[in-house]
């Protein structure tokens, strides 16, 4: 039987990240890095939502590619995910240490645009487990 109600609080957190990174937004100066964190967060988290509404294994990972591919075995029509999956991916270790990588306001609208496609358990499942 899938576990929704530890899906709809994966969503919920995974909702929180996303809301912070499009907040930030509206900082000067622009925290590119800390909004791109976010949206790997949020989609590290809605992937998990996926995973724990079908009972899987929730992996202590935040390779994307990794949580995407245990998904898909769930849901085949994750599939497509894989390229921003792994460009989102980065931004897990990358974006907390200085000098690792220059983070552009055009990669930040990116990831914020990726995070947003990349949260597939905020519609995959609302039915399911009713607005998660």
């Amino acid at each position: 039987m899938p576990d929704s109600a530890i899906a709809k609080e994966w969503m919920r957190i995974a909702r929180m990240d996303f809301s912070s990174a499009e907040y930030l937004q509206g900082h000067r100066p622009l925290p590119t890095e800390i909004i791109c964190y976010h949206c790997q967060q949020a989609a590290e988290k809605a992937i998990k939502a996926i995973l724990s509404y079908h009972e899987a294994n929730i992996p202590h990972i935040h390779d994307l590619t990794k949580l995407l591919a245990a998904a898909a075995r769930h849901e085949d029509s994750l599939q497509s995910l894989f390229p921003q999956a792994n460009r989102l991916t980065n931004y897990a270790t990358f974006t907390r240490y200085p000098g690792d990588i220059e983070i552009t306001e055009d990669d930040m609208k990116t990831a914020l645009s990726y995070a947003n496609v990349n949260m597939p358990g905020r519609n995959v499942h609302r039915d399911r487990t009713n607005g998660a």
